[in-house]
């Protein structure tokens, strides 16, 4: 703390970085939020996954936002039925212009393996982003 703001060192270069709260970049960089969820599954059976839901805050697109990423910010939402160890190519969601509601679902996602399934939900725009939650609607299958 220095004339009464927060300031950080960048440790790459010379640069002297102010703490905002309202800035989403780090310097000109992106800054990528990330979540993984738990392991959910119900071992040795496998299930299918007719639907996933992921309760995310939408319509955080800023309409006087200088590109598309934050004027239209997606969710790259991805899976692993091996522990986490590798995950899928992302399928993308947009979170909507400003104040638009938006549901975030993946329909028909597929057979889960013994190990069960593990989501990866990530966002690279800089908007505010919140996850209140997430669910799978699924038909159990023998192991």
């Amino acid at each position: 703390n220095a004339f009464d703001e927060w300031l950080a060192l960048d440790e790459t270069g010379d640069l002297i970085l102010k703490l905002d709260a309202t800035y989403r970049r780090e310097n000109a960089s992106q800054l990528v939020w990330e979540m993984r969820s738990t392991q959910a599954h119900r071992f040795p059976a496998r299930a299918v996954v007719n639907r996933a839901s992921f309760d995310l805050k939408t319509g955080v697109g800023i309409d006087t936002g200088a590109d598309q990423i934050e004027t239209d910010p997606t969710v790259e939402i991805s899976w692993s039925d091996d522990g986490g160890i590798t995950f899928g190519n992302p399928l993308f969601r947009k979170l909507g212009t400003q104040g638009e509601s938006r549901k975030i679902d993946i329909n028909r996602a597929g057979l889960t393996k013994e190990q069960g399934r593990q989501w990866k939900l990530r966002i690279a725009d800089p908007v505010t982003v919140a996850l209140y939650g997430g669910a799978m609607d699924v038909e159990e299958r023998a192991a």
